[in-house]
């Protein structure tokens, strides 16, 4: 289900059960980590975090099949055109980030008849904003999704440049397994090189997310402004959802060494015209 008035994805339900806790977010941001604290990339990059609190949707559209897209001004079905048969269909959000100067990403979602989705994320690049932390987007599900399985680097942690020790292999493993117990709480819990991944709950339901080229993922008890939030483990909030992050790559995380050494140039994740997609599906 799609609301022109949320201006979002609202509902995705499989068998009868819901997957959407909270609408899918665009994610710029992750929970600074030490080095990030050390070299200042948590101020220098932070406009990034408002962008992933805060966007407002400038322009809703949609099509079926391969039509062309019509701009939606008020509400679907506004010109009596509530019904359609398709193959497919696709609703597309322009979204006006909260950065200064300001910049857009548009998410696209492509229906298929086998319940499948589509999606998009393109962002164009807007001189005079720093490199992103991340490009992703974080799907909300409920809490009872605990259960992660994946083909792709493990089993530990890795990222783009902490991967040599990864193997690349399937592995089974739990939210809870993932979150990295750091004296302070801050990112964790990624993998790269994906394939697929599944987050479902005992009964080994819930969905599938996969993409034609590897990406990297996480999925915890917590979201990134959570991790950020706590300055003690014990302090991160009770678990309520369960917060999945589809990332096309995320930064380095650095160091050389933690107090003011940068990611190198290589592992830094540049504005620069940017796009992403990926597939869900009900499991």
């Amino acid at each position: 289900m799609f609301s022109s008035a949320a201006k979002n994805l609202t509902s995705y339900k499989f068998n009868g059960v819901e997957y959407i806790s909270s609408l899918p977010a665009l994610n710029f941001w992750r929970a600074p980590i030490d080095n990030d604290y050390g070299n200042g990339n948590h101020l220098n990059e932070a406009q990034w975090k408002l962008a992933s609190l805060y966007r407002k949707c400038v322009k809703v559209e949609f099509r079926t099949d391969d039509k062309d897209f019509v701009t939606v001004k008020n509400y679907f079905g506004e010109n009596q055109n509530c019904e359609f048969e398709a193959d497919s269909v696709t609703v597309r959000y322009t979204y006006e980030l909260c950065t200064q100067p300001a910049s857009f990403c548009v998410v696209t979602y492509t229906v298929e008849k086998d319940g499948s989705l589509k999606v998009a994320m393109d962002y164009s690049k807007v001189d005079g904003l720093p490199d992103l932390p991340d490009f992703s987007m974080l799907w909300t599900l409920p809490k009872n999704n605990t259960q992660l399985n994946f083909y792709g680097l493990g089993s530990c942690e890795n990222y783009i440049d902490r991967l040599n020790g990864a193997k690349l292999g399937t592995y089974s493993t739990t939210i809870f397994d993932c979150v990295e117990p750091y004296l302070r709480p801050q990112e964790c819990g990624n993998h790269c090189g994906i394939r697929w991944l599944t987050i479902t709950d005992k009964r080994s339901r819930g969905l599938k997310f996969f993409a034609d080229k590897p990406f990297e993922m996480s999925a915890l008890p917590y979201s990134p402004h959570d991790l950020e939030s706590a300055n003690h483990i014990e302090e991160l909030p009770p678990h309520s959802y369960t917060f999945v992050k589809i990332s096309s790559g995320q930064y380095g995380i650095g160091g050389d060494d933690s107090w003011g050494a940068p990611v190198l140039d290589e592992y830094k994740l540049k504005n620069t015209d940017k796009h992403f997609e990926f597939y869900v599906k009900g499991v």
